[in-house]
């Protein structure tokens, strides 16, 4: 409770400043729903999030976020609740030899829950990225490299190449991004030493007259293997998950006015539990409301 207090305290004070001292500010907050489907351990998820991130002009900036997910499992299971605090703090280069932005980040998450077992409570998970975003901006490339540490000597070393081209007067972008995941204990892991994945995401900017009256359409799909991945583009850790298999999502955003986005989004996720043989999947609804102060 005191990190949701800190975070309004946090938004209050640049919201009465951004504009004197060339701050912009912006803020979102979130909400999920997922329900399983064929699990013998899973019914259902809920969560909700608040993020408020502030940059100054064009030099960098930081992000700060809080995440409550609670997953309800079937008896005699006990549900799952959690508390993900994350921030990011970034800089921009303009060197000249580059024609665009070179930007570096780092990334933090402290996560705890309930789990009994405590093989998902008190993680950490450390983030770096380096990127490059053309002035066009029609070309985007990264490199991530995450390090999670769980309880119990169990650590998680992840690296995201990333590639991102927009076409057609930058009407359409698709981004590329590898998880390359290497797992220190094969016994935390569903028997897997390492995992890999590829995400694909599509976005669709509309004319301005259009019949859904939305400004974007956006797509994804995850294809390959992956568990215990970190998402720097949500700031999600899937702590939680077994062996992520597949996941598909497609989503709608919309500007109500100058300042404010409102998006929704559908999607299905697939996993399986080897130790067990569960294999289930999860439909989820996602709804994000954003305000740019």
């Amino acid at each position: 409770m005191r990190k949701i207090v800190w975070l309004f305290s946090v938004f209050w004070l640049f919201q009465g400043t951004a504009y004197a001292q060339n701050w912009y500010v912006k803020t979102d907050a979130q909400t999920i729903y997922g329900k399983y489907s064929k699990s013998a351990q899973r019914n259902d998820m809920v969560g909700a999030g608040l993020f408020v991130s502030a940059d100054y002009l064009d030099h960098g900036g930081f992000t700060l976020g809080y995440n409550y997910t609670q997953v309800n499992l079937k008896a005699p299971l006990q549900s799952i609740t959690q508390n993900d605090f994350t921030g990011n703090i970034r800089l921009n280069f303009h060197p000249d030899a580059l024609p665009g932005v070179l930007t570096m980040r780092l990334d933090l998450h402290t996560i705890n829950n309930d789990d009994a077992s405590g093989l998902t409570d008190a993680v950490k998970a450390y983030g770096s990225q380096v990127s490059f975003l053309n002035y066009a901006k029609s070309l985007y490339v990264d490199v991530g490299y995450n390090y999670s540490k769980y309880q119990f000597n169990f650590n998680v070393n992840q690296i995201t190449p990333t590639l991102g081209m927009g076409f057609n007067d930058a009407s359409e972008w698709v981004q590329l991004r590898a998880y390359i995941i290497k797992l220190s204990d094969k016994k935390r892991a569903q028997g897997k030493s390492s995992t890999n994945a590829l995400e694909v995401k599509w976005t669709h900017w509309f004319a301005v007259d259009n019949f859904l009256a939305a400004d974007n359409l956006r797509a994804s799909a995850m294809l390959g293997e992956r568990i215990y991945a970190v998402d720097s583009d949500s700031a999600s850790v899937y702590n939680l998950t077994d062996l992520q298999t597949g996941a598909y999502s497609l989503g709608l955003e919309w500007k109500l006015g100058d300042h404010t986005t409102f998006m929704m989004m559908g999607g299905l996720e697939k996993y399986e539990n080897k130790t067990i043989q569960d294999k289930y999947e999860s439909r989820f609804a996602y709804m994000n409301l954003g305000y740019q102060w």
